[in-house]
């Protein structure tokens, strides 16, 4: 079994942070997306894993050079999308058998991805999708009542057996769908790939997650997701980094390396590496990147800041960036 990460969005909605910083190395709970993506391959007991890299290549290949796996890494100076990135990857890879797919933005709870290894080989589908069940603002999965997907995309004309799914973004998927798809072009594994498959009958299996999910696609999820790792029982499958103390509201996750003002009052805020926060300041409720610098007196809530970069939630609904 092999593995692959896309990492290659550029990151829109999540600017301005995805100005200087690829998002796969935005961090939920101090620890970044990647981490927490390759911890779930890991777990899956697969070592040969491939990742693609497109915006701010140079930050990502950095940081995976770093981590004590072997990565092969598939840059692509013109995006590829989901279909031509897969099939560079897996190309990259080499040898044979099904391939494990994640994507580095959608967080996942500390799933065991073996038992959807164990479907899609047990059933020997073309491909296997993990599902949760459904949200409004995704594209519907629909799956019959023994798992089997059925259809992508809206369908009005749904049997009343059908159940309406959305996807993770964690996939197996057999390398001949891949193969398929011109080398080296941009293109959709959806509407390529998937979508054709299914109208000519091919088997896809399905298995549904009822644990914690999130599309960290925009500032307000990456926010909700932190608070979610920081105050709830979310486990996440990189885990925690720095010391998490406190109680209720005044809970914190905060890095080693920060340096924090004996009067700074903080109330479920998570603190990143290189953090400085000064006299009498209070932070409530957000999250404090690599290098943020929070100013004697200042008060934050409901804020993620960086060190050239950040983002308040308004209650009005509109989200204010700065810097």
């Amino acid at each position: 079994m092999r593995a692959a990460i896309l990492a290659a969005g550029l990151g829109s909605r999540l600017r301005p942070f995805t100005d200087h910083t690829p998002k796969p190395l935005l961090t939920v709970g101090n620890v970044p997306l990647i981490d927490h993506a390759l911890a779930l391959v890991r777990r899956a007991g697969i070592s040969r894993i491939g990742v693609n890299l497109h915006k701010h290549a140079g930050m990502l290949r950095e940081h995976l050079q770093e981590l004590d796996t072997e990565i092969v890494l598939s840059e692509e100076p013109v995006l590829l999308g989901t279909g031509g990135g897969l099939r560079q990857i897996e190309e990259r890879l080499g040898g044979d058998g099904p391939l494990l797919v994640v994507n580095a933005d959608a967080l996942c709870g500390d799933v065991d991805l073996s038992e959807l290894i164990a479907i899609h080989e047990r059933q020997q589908a073309m491909a296997t999708l993990l599902l949760r069940t459904a949200s409004e603002g995704f594209t519907p999965i629909w799956r019959d009542g023994e798992g089997r997907v059925r259809h992508i995309g809206d369908r009005g004309d749904a049997p009343a057996d059908w159940e309406r799914r959305v996807f993770t973004g964690i996939h197996v998927l057999e390398p001949r769908l891949l193969r398929a798809l011109p080398a080296g072009q941009p293109c959709c594994l959806i509407a390529k790939a998937y979508r054709p498959a299914l109208s000519r009958g091919e088997h896809f299996a399905s298995l549904t997650w009822p644990g914690y999910w999130s599309d960290v696609g925009a500032p307000e999820r990456l926010l909700e997701a932190n608070l979610a790792a920081l105050e709830t029982e979310v486990r996440l499958p990189g885990g925690l980094r720095g010391e998490r103390s406190g109680a209720t509201e005044s809970l914190r996750l905060v890095d080693s390396t920060a340096i924090l003002d004996a009067s700074a009052r903080l109330h479920g805020t998570i603190v990143g590496p290189d953090v400085r926060i000064g006299s009498n300041a209070i932070v409530s409720r957000s999250v404090l990147l690599k290098g943020a610098r929070v100013e004697p007196e200042e008060r934050l809530d409901g804020r993620i800041r960086g060190a050239d970069a950040e983002w308040a939630f308004s209650r009005t609904g509109k989200d204010q960036e700065s810097r």
